[in-house]
């Protein structure tokens, strides 16, 4: 049964991954810690809803258009919000209200257009598959195989594409960068864009197993945040995997406890980490010396 649990997790925390790795992405690059991308994690759910129940499209256009207009949302975010106040030299804590702020709003239209309840966008039984006494759902494959593939390519987008190679240079020092002439702005933009469709499919992949409601974003984005600072947030790919072990950490919880314990553990990994190795576990400190 322990293999099941931790099977559950792993499906789990593909997707926590991948919401922590957009984070990460926008986080390093703007220094903007956006809880506005819970509201781009719902937005996206629900523009899979409407677009499925509304449209005659396939599953897959309908993921494909849903992941676009998720990604024009992040960016119209920042361009319309979050640059305006860089530029007028406004703190940290400006953007982190503002950003909960854009979160509150967006989340109460959706609430307002598609109601409270929670909406199921496959009835019926999902196919599942056995390996030994592990069961796993086709869903729950895509999930690992996305965070997987997904997980690739931004580490080869990072390291070989002038795009990937600008946002580490802006995420390592953007004062430098500005002065240097580099585009600092479409550094901004190209992080809100590929970090909000990595929100989106992971939103829509979670929507597609277990439902949606106008309530998913929030509790998604803290999990991301502590995954970004348990893994390190000097380091994109230590996000996603600090999602993956704690989507573990919260299903051995649900084993040996209930479910409601796993908002509680999330936070408890997170105070143990800032208080025994802040940098993150991934962050070797001779980097953390260095920064």
């Amino acid at each position: 049964m322990v293999l099941q649990f931790i099977v559950n997790g792993l499906c789990a925390g593909a997707l926590f991954g991948l919401a922590a790795l957009g984070l990460s992405l926008i986080y390093n690059t703007t220094k903007v810690f956006h809880f506005a991308h819970g509201a781009v994690y719902t937005s996206a759910a629900y523009l899979l809803f409407f677009f499925l129940t509304k449209t005659s499209l396939g599953v897959i256009p309908v993921v494909i258009v849903s992941l676009a207009l998720a990604m024009l949302l992040g960016v119209l975010i920042d361009q319309v919000f979050y640059l305006p106040l860089a530029e007028k030299s406004a703190g940290g804590t400006a953007a982190i209200l503002t950003s909960l702020g854009i979160y509150t709003i967006v989340i109460n239209i959706i609430a307002l257009l598609f109601g409270n309840e929670t909406k199921i966008l496959r009835p019926g039984i999902e196919k599942t598959f056995e390996f030994g006494t592990i069961i796993v759902t086709r869903i729950q494959i895509m999930q690992v195989v996305a965070f997987l593939v997904l997980l690739l390519i931004t580490a080869l987008l990072l390291k070989f594409s002038r795009y990937g190679q600008l946002i580490r240079a802006v995420s390592d020092n953007g004062k430098l960068a500005e002065a240097l002439g580099l585009e600092t702005k479409k550094a901004r933009i190209v992080a809100f864009a590929y970090g909000s469709g990595l929100a989106a499919v992971a939103a829509c992949l979670s929507a597609l197993d277990v439902g949606l409601d106008p309530y998913i974003g929030m509790p998604v984005t803290l999990i991301a945040a502590v995954a970004m600072i348990f893994g390190g947030i000097r380091i994109f790919a230590a996000a996603a995997i600090g999602g993956v072990i704690i989507g573990i950490i919260q299903n051995l919880v649900v084993w040996q406890t209930s479910s409601k314990w796993q908002a509680a553990v999330t936070f408890v990994i997170l105070l143990v980490v800032l208080i025994f190795r802040p940098q993150g576990l991934l962050t070797p400190k001779k980097r953390l010396e260095e920064s």
